[in-house]
């Protein structure tokens, strides 16, 4: 067994470099930007262990990648890819350690092997999980999912041994990960419910380990299902924080969004998801998904009538396969349930923002890839015996297996090499859903970042044509306007963003710094500080309101949030230039220097703080001329926070 598994560990490690090898310098996109790229939090491992907060295991690994390499896409990516090679891993092992269980035959056993290393192989390949994979930021799904099969197979490791010692020991370790998996991300709150259904589907009671037993075992588990509320219930202690917006975001879809309108549109979703496992053409970042309005309609009534049957149909299967004896057909039960129950927190009647991602069928997944395997071996062998057909069995199952997995793993790969290309990817997206606001938006931002000013504004210009009021696409504007000089141009897009929205501390910004720039200190500074008061802890907030002191003549005020930028932001390059240059004016030599250094040691290609130590070198007067202080774009160009 041993051997079997290290061979599997490296046939995966192999599979994994090969489909993924197109991603490690895959740039970071989307959410990147806010979870990782301007997240102060992940610049500190140990500000991060004052738990409980949601989701704060990722948020560590996080932090642990930006310790070791920085930004360097290369080593997130790698970390991602490592954890979906365990995954795959773990999925074999489960279904290896579940036809160990009980309820499983010794006359039905003798295609696990294949049909454990088929789940875990079409599991590894399939394109549906690439966004899981290569959108860094969805490691909250990978790790989620990583802690929640763990917990599984080492439950089944405990039900499985012989030593009591033995036993003891993975149980521990199993309730371990299942509370871990609840701060990684919120669908692994099903766990409780899944170990459940593993213990009743693939055990039985006997006279040594009664009915008692086994639900006093199971109670610890239960309890599991509180923590997830109470994080997200916890007081607004956290708000300033990423993790805590997160759990403020979540709790306000639960009231701002109805339930009901929810549950229609996933009946919909679910159908498009298992699409997507059978047939993945047509896969994007974004979905459009158009919004029902009632359950009578005909595509949400059929798509509920076909899930209930499936649901229905599984059920029946474990129920079915139980009596029988019949090992692959009660795999094949279990892994419908599976897939219910996993993709009930995101696709039930738990109102999120955005109604369907790809990356939310990565756990549900395995459960339905599972049952797909164990149902070709189980079809070939009754074939074979009904109608004797003596040439079909396990090898034309296997080869079977093999095609659909290289044909998987080649679309993966294509599928892998969008990624790799900002503008290729949201200009897929564009494609796919183009009555979509936030794809134009995206696609803008992707242009901005490549230099391409004019696509940038003509994109957002398409999204705000579609979403008259997405604060994004008008603070973005806003941005490119203010950087082109055309600062009053600016304000009439600025001053569009309602107060309920969430841009409203970047449209504060690009107000204050358009009124500084065009002499109104007063207006500039009045909406600067208004800014800072909706997030206090944002490094560009301070930034923009040292500047605009800077400009107006208040150099010691200046100086007090260019000290907060980079207490908050401690690579904040122009913080330091800017404050060097108030220091040298003010003739404070050490402290110039000092600044000018660090700037240099932050970012080598700042050329500023480098001519900036020369002159001072040089003995040249340094004046304060505000047309030379640095000034960095204050909107980064994304979306809202949001629960994915």
């Amino acid at each position: 067994m041993k051997k079997t598994t290290y061979a599997i560990i490296l046939f995966h490690a192999a599979l994994g470099a090969l489909v993924y090898s197109n991603v490690f310098n895959a740039p970071f996109v989307f959410d990147d930007e806010l979870y990782i790229v301007n997240n102060p939090a992940i610049r500190s491992i140990s500000g991060l262990l004052t738990w409980p907060r949601p989701r704060a295991l990722v948020f560590l690994s996080f932090a642990a990648n930006y310790a070791v390499s920085g930004l360097d896409v290369f080593g997130f990516h790698l970390v991602n890819i490592g954890i979906h090679v365990t995954n795959a891993v773990l999925v074999f092992l489960l279904a290896r350690l579940t036809f160990e269980s009980t309820a499983m035959k010794s006359g039905t056993m003798k295609h696990s092997f294949w049909i454990a290393a088929s789940a875990s192989v079409l599991f590894m390949v399939h394109p549906l999980n690439t966004q899981a994979i290569t959108y860094t930021t969805q490691r909250f799904t990978s790790l989620a999912a990583l802690l929640y099969l763990s917990a599984i197979v080492l439950y089944a490791k405990h039900r499985l041994s012989v030593s009591n010692g033995a036993a003891r020991f993975y149980y521990c370790l199993s309730l371990t990960s299942a509370i871990l998996a609840q701060f990684a991300k919120e669908t692994a709150f099903t766990l409780p419910a899944m170990l459940a259904l593993y213990e009743f589907a693939f055990f039985s009671s006997s006279k040594a380990y009664g009915l008692k037993d086994r639900a006093m075992k199971l109670t610890p588990f239960l309890s599991v299902f509180i923590i997830t509320p109470v994080l997200l219930m916890l007081p607004d202690y956290d708000t300033i924080t990423i993790a805590g917006k997160l759990a403020r975001s979540q709790l306000a879809d639960l009231e701002g969004l109805s339930w009901y309108a929810y549950l229609i549109t996933q009946f919909k979703v679910i159908v498009i998801y298992m699409r997507l496992l059978v047939w993945p053409a047509g896969q994007s970042l974004l979905h459009e998904v158009a919004r029902p309005s009632s359950f009578f309609e005909p595509l949400v009534l059929s798509s509920f009538l076909f899930l209930t049957s499936i649901f229905i149909g599984g059920a029946s299967l474990v129920v079915h396969a139980r009596k029988k004896g019949s090992a692959a057909m009660l795999i094949v039960g279990f892994g419908i349930l599976w897939f219910f129950i996993a993709i009930s927190v995101e696709s039930s009647i738990i109102p999120i923002k955005d109604v369907i991602f790809e990356h939310r069928v990565y756990l549900p997944g395995i459960g339905a890839l599972a049952a797909f395997a164990a149902c070709i071996f189980q079809l070939s062998t009754t074939l074979s015996v009904r109608y004797n057909l003596r040439w079909l069995g396990a090898r034309e199952a296997i080869a079977v297996i093999c095609v659909i997995s290289a044909m998987l793993a080649i679309t993966a790969y294509k599928r892998n090499a969008l990624w790799a290309d900002r503008i290729a990817l949201w200009q897929d997206v564009v494609n796919k859903a183009p009555n979509t606001a936030d794809a134009y938006v995206n696609l803008g931002y992707a242009y901005k970042d490549a230099g391409r000013v004019d696509m940038a504004l003509d994109n957002y210009g398409k999204a705000i044509r579609i979403e008259p009021q997405n604060p994004t696409a008008l603070n973005n504007i806003a941005g490119i306007l203010i950087d082109l000089g055309r600062h009053e141009e600016s304000l009439e897009y600025s001053l569009r963003i309602r107060p309920e929205h969430y841009e409203l501390v970047n449209a504060y910004m690009n107000i204050g710094t358009a009124y500084g720039a065009l002499g109104n200190h007063a207006l500039a500074l009045f909406n600067l500080e208004k800014s800072l008061t909706l997030q206090p802890e944002s490094a560009m907030a301070h930034f923009n309101l040292a500047v605009a002191y800077h400009g107006s003549g208040s150099f010691e005020a200046a100086l007090k949030h260019y000290a907060e930028t980079v207490r908050i932001n401690p690579l904040f390059a122009d913080a330091y230039n800017n404050a060097g240059l108030v220091l040298a004016a003010l003739n404070r030599t050490d402290e110039a220097f000092w600044h000018f250094e660090t700037a240099l040691k932050v970012d080598p290609a700042n050329r500023y703080a480098s001519i900036n130590i020369e002159r001072l070198r040089s003995g040249l007067t340094f004046f304060l001329d505000k047309k030379k202080v640095s000034k960095e774009k204050s909107v980064k160009g994304r979306r809202s926070l949001d629960t994915k």
